[in-house]
């Protein structure tokens, strides 16, 4: 299927023998299961990161996408920055130096957290807690019912910036590139969660979740993990936002536009920015 194929949805409805009108979903909707593989996902919701510094991630990541910040109501200190309709968990864990990006997370249409961990266990898989199942390279695959967001232990966190505005404005995430040992066995992996879509980068295997793609490439010298999560953001001057960015301490990487510009932030992540 072509990343520019009709919406992965209305395939499944019109499968199904189904019109693709409102009530033809609604009826669609009401059938699922809630353990449906692959995915019937409305796409990437958040992805979390474990860092030395919770507080000085916070305030780098809120100089980037404005002040909406929350946190958790009890110990330990947890952020929560919002980028539009998703967000970044900030968090820390004795024991974990190094900085890590812990999971990301899709959204799923009428998911039921039993019934899909019977089905991941059926397929030869060890579903986690919180509704994770770890990929082969032990990258953290979450799974929650649509809509997600943030829950009641999230309270709004005190200002952590004086006056101002972030550098772009955030509308949601666009992807997450993932650095995996072997291609081969993290695809039959992701083969059983997501559809596969065209890839636009060379060597690398790419699924769709809703509007939002997970990519796979090969590990460079064994380093497996996270190897940039994209975020959608509306337009924005790159030499503006580029100088901004290393103000704030981070490398931007060459090759810059107005339509997309990455970077590495103060714990060696990278992010790409999109322009919507």
């Amino acid at each position: 299927m072509d990343i520019d194929s009709p919406n992965r949805r209305h395939l499944l409805i019109a499968a199904a023998g189904l019109p693709l009108l409102a009530s033809g979903w609604s009826a669609f909707a009401a059938d699922l299961r809630g353990d449906e593989l692959p995915l019937i996902t409305t796409g990437l919701e958040h992805f979390a990161m474990t860092v030395p510094d919770v507080t000085k991630c916070a305030t780098f990541y809120c100089s980037v996408f404005g002040h909406g910040l929350f946190r958790e109501k009890d110990p330990p200190l947890r952020y929560y920055v919002m980028i539009g309709k998703a967000y970044i968990a900030v968090g820390h864990r004795d024991g974990l130096p190094k900085p890590i990006m812990d999971h990301y997370c899709v959204t799923v249409e009428g998911y039921d957290r039993d019934k899909m961990n019977a089905a991941i266990s059926a397929a030869g898989l060890t579903p986690g807690g919180r509704g994770l199942v770890n990929d082969p390279d032990k990258i953290g695959l979450q799974l929650l019912p649509d809509p997600a967001g943030l829950v009641d232990t999230n309270v709004p966190a005190d200002r952590i910036l004086g006056r101002g505005y972030g550098l772009v404005q955030p509308f949601g995430m666009d992807h997450v590139l993932l650095r995996v040992a072997d291609l081969d066995r993290a695809a039959k992996f992701y083969d059983r969660f997501f559809a596969r879509v065209r890839a636009r980068d060379a060597g690398e295997i790419w699924y769709r979740a809703a509007d939002t793609t997970v990519r796979l490439a090969k590990a460079v010298n064994g380093n497996t993990g996270f190897k940039r999560v994209g975020i959608r953001v509306g337009p924005y001057d790159a030499a503006k936002v580029g100088k901004g960015l290393a103000k704030l301490g981070a490398s931007v990487a060459p090759g810059a536009s107005d339509a997309r510009l990455r970077f590495t932030d103060l714990d060696g992540f990278e992010v790409e920015l999109v322009k919507v």
